[in-house]
């Protein structure tokens, strides 16, 4: 009989695997990227499927999700160039989010529908390279309000005994693109969220993950 210690193992292994999974980036990356001169970021796919409150209008709901894919689309830009400012280069031009989001403008497409547009459809409206498109679901609204409310009544009723589900978890996934539509790198996973963070700290964490190991990036 294997003894506790052995499945204790197994058992850190198995997590220690998960955590450490590898993003997918295509062995020609080089080759296919050598001609590339600019990428953009398209506004993320965002869906809420948590319960919605008396306020949480169809029209407030568009709103915010119209407001989500903008700031976490906003953020992984500015994630990107920081990172590659440190010892690091970006190897390619980061078309600004303003850019592009008056280029799917002009062109008659919301920042809600962006994600349903081709690779090649999409690279030639905003005259790039690549692309990067960003799926994230989750069960939480992002607002400020919310994260206050729950706040509070963690401190006031005790959490633990008032039954309050104080961590919410977050699906999420992003893809490189080229005008073919094939794929360059991908990555996805899954975080939990504390109830507490701000709206910009969640985005934070979730665009954190996604660019652990985004191609882009050299070492100088």
């Amino acid at each position: 009989m294997r003894s506790p210690i052995f499945f204790l193992a197994f058992i850190i292994a198995l997590v220690s695997i998960s955590c450490n999974r590898r993003a997918y980036v295509a062995d020609n990356f080089e080759e296919r990227t050598q001609d590339h001169l600019s990428i953009a970021v398209i506004p993320y796919d965002v869906l809420n499927t948590g319960r919605r409150t008396k306020r949480m209008t169809d029209e407030f709901m568009e709103q915010q999700r119209a407001w989500e894919a903008e700031a976490f689309q906003q953020d992984l830009v500015d994630r990107i160039m920081r990172r590659a400012s440190r010892n690091r280069k970006l190897v390619v031009d980061m078309q600004a989010t303003t850019e592009t989001n008056t280029r799917l403008e002009d062109a008659g497409i919301s920042l809600v529908d962006a994600h349903t547009y081709t690779a090649g459809e999409l690279t030639e409206i905003l005259g790039v390279d690549a692309i990067v498109t960003a799926y994230v679901q989750k069960n939480k609204v992002l607002t400020e309000v919310e994260s206050a409310a729950v706040a509070v009544l963690t401190t006031v009723l005790n959490a633990p005994d008032a039954g309050l589900n104080r961590t919410y978890e977050i699906d999420m996934r992003v893809s490189v693109l080229d005008r073919e539509g094939l794929t360059l790198y991908n990555d996805a996973g899954r975080i939990t969220i504390d109830f507490g963070l701000t709206a910009d700290q969640a985005i934070s964490r979730v665009n954190t993950r996604l660019i652990r190991r985004f191609p882009y990036i050299e070492k100088r």
